[in-house]
């Protein structure tokens, strides 16, 4: 591994995954997820700063529940705005790492079964919207050595509070067993792994990780 750029919003995730890659003596840029990403990466200059992985962070959705029609309207605006954004910038990502000899792509999405129970900042619309975009580039790109995949994670321990997470989970029932405390530092420790693979054998995918979860590709 050449270099990493992380693009998105700072979270506990990709600070973890920052401090991994460092202690490995990797290079770690980073750029929040706007047009100075967008910027950043149409004009990366690979020669002084090289780089062959990329990692779109989880996209922070506040609220997606309408209650009105005028905040269906915004929530529309407010969701081709954000998918538009992460296209462009997924294909300026391509393009980068197809210009320097290859590399990994992975955008990371949120998996939806525990928003139901839990007041995550997350959307079923973003996140199916960048899967599909994610399957969709995978098919042009692979061809100039650039494999993109998904990786779906399940709620994390660390996103609330321990009393709250025993009473919910209780409620559950059955279900219970499908939903336990995953800590940050594993789904760190997971893509570090992947990314440390130079001939990794997958591409197009989205690969759900967490426990019991609904198969989404894989």
């Amino acid at each position: 591994m050449n270099g990493l750029l992380l693009l998105g919003e700072p979270n506990e995730l990709l600070a973890d995954l920052r401090t991994r890659l460092t202690d490995q003596s990797v290079s770690v840029y980073e750029y929040g997820r706007n047009q100075e990403a967008l910027d950043a990466l149409s004009s990366w200059e690979t020669d002084k700063n090289p780089i062959d992985r990329i990692i779109f962070g989880p996209a922070t959705i506040a609220h997606d529940l309408p209650r009105s029609l005028g905040e269906v309207d915004d929530l529309a605006q407010a969701h081709e705005e954000a998918v538009l954004s992460f296209l462009l910038q997924l294909q300026a990502a391509g393009r980068l790492l197809a210009r320097s000899g290859g590399g990994q792509i992975w955008a990371i999405t949120q998996e939806q079964s525990a928003r139901y129970l839990f007041p995550l900042p997350t959307s079923p619309i973003d996140s199916y919207a960048r899967r599909a975009a994610v399957k969709s580039f995978a098919r042009e790109i692979k061809r100039m050595d650039v494999n993109v995949n998904c990786l779906d994670i399940q709620f994390q321990m660390d996103q609330t509070p321990d009393d709250q997470w025993r009473v919910m989970r209780n409620r559950v029932n059955i279900y219970a067993s499908r939903l336990r405390h995953q800590a940050i530092a594993s789904f760190s420790k997971f893509l570090c792994d992947l990314l440390n693979q130079d001939d990794l054998p997958m591409s197009g995918l989205v690969v759900p990780v967490g426990i019991g979860l609904t198969e989404q590709n894989i």
